[in-house]
């Protein structure tokens, strides 16, 4: 028998047989068999599929309901997968819940295969109004500024924020007023800096360093050498050492140094990270400090000369 045969005879199967292969979807066995199968029976399947995502209850065990969206995303089913996206869910239990949203974020991830113009603004209004980790990285792929506000938001979200940033690295090049606008911006004011402001502002310089920046870009920035905060000062330092003028290095060199020590170890690393990668540059710098702390015997100091020498040793290596 052929594979056209095949599939024809699926596409004579009752209503009660399509019933019972999406029942299946479950099975641990035969559930991603009953997906080639449901596909198999052409746009006849797509109507029960949607009443088992819109009309059927949740589950805390989710992967039938992921299949389901997985068989409507080979049968080309749009309206049914934003149909199910925008549908208002009351949802009580905390795991119930959790689960849902598993199945939302994977139909939020698939929209994005159809670039139009109506999955594009279902998928705007969903990340304007809630951090759904799927839509978000789903709207970084269509490369639209109107989507940039809303990913800037979610960067203050723990949970969201990954997915934020890689959407916002997506559209860097349409996103970089916004983006350095952001980093400029302390709320309500950089004495008084607000928690989820400076979580906003690390990620938006973070997705702004993620690429080449130009000179232009760096000169309204570079005042961010000075920032109190540690993360964005060595992140501009970073910055600094290549695309910098030779004024913007030294102060730069001098804060990474400092930082090597930093209480933040995810900010120590960064430091020896950027003046190992700009050796180089780095190089007579590091050698000066060496020397000048050559006798110093305190902790802080002693522990500053063992990342200096590592650092020495490695890019000497290189």
């Amino acid at each position: 028998m052929s594979v056209g045969q095949e599939a024809s005879e699926f596409r004579t199967l009752s209503e009660m047989e399509i019933e019972r292969l999406i029942a299946g979807l479950d099975s641990i066995s035969e559930g991603e068999l009953g997906i080639s199968l449901l596909v198999a029976c052409g746009e006849r399947a797509i109507p029960p599929i949607r009443r088992f995502l819109l009309s059927g209850p949740p589950r805390s065990v989710f992967v039938g309901r992921q299949r389901a969206v997985k068989a409507l995303v080979e049968l080309n089913a749009v309206s049914a997968l934003i149909e199910y996206l925008t549908e208002e869910k009351h949802i009580s239990d905390p795991v119930l819940r959790y689960s849902e949203e598993a199945v939302e974020n994977s139909v939020a991830h698939e929209l994005g295969r159809w670039k139009t113009d109506q999955v594009f603004h279902v998928l705007l209004e969903i990340v304007s109004l809630r951090a759904l980790r799927g839509a978000i990285e789903a709207i970084g792929t269509f490369g639209r500024t109107e989507a940039v506000p809303a990913l800037i938001r979610h960067l203050e979200d723990d949970v969201a924020r990954p997915a934020a940033e890689e959407a916002l690295r997506l559209l860097r090049c349409v996103a970089v007023e916004d983006l350095i606008a952001t980093v400029r911006s302390p709320e309500p004011s950089a004495v008084r800096e607000l928690s989820s402001s400076l979580l906003r502002r690390r990620s938006a310089l973070k997705v702004l360093s993620a690429g080449r920046m130009s000179r232009a870009d760096w000169e309204r920035l570079r005042f961010l050498i000075y920032d109190r905060d540690p993360f964005l000062s060595t992140r501009a330092a970073g910055i600094a050492l290549t695309v910098g003028d030779p004024i913007d290095k030294t102060p730069a060199i001098r804060i990474l140094v400092e930082q090597l020590i930093a209480n933040d170890w995810s900010v120590a690393a960064e430091a020896e990270q950027n003046l190992l990668e700009n050796f180089a540059t780095t190089c007579s710098a590091i050698e000066a400090e060496l020397k000048a702390r050559r006798s110093a015997s305190d902790l802080d100091s002693l522990k500053l000369k063992a990342r200096l020498h590592s650092i020495a040793q490695r890019g000497e290596a290189a």
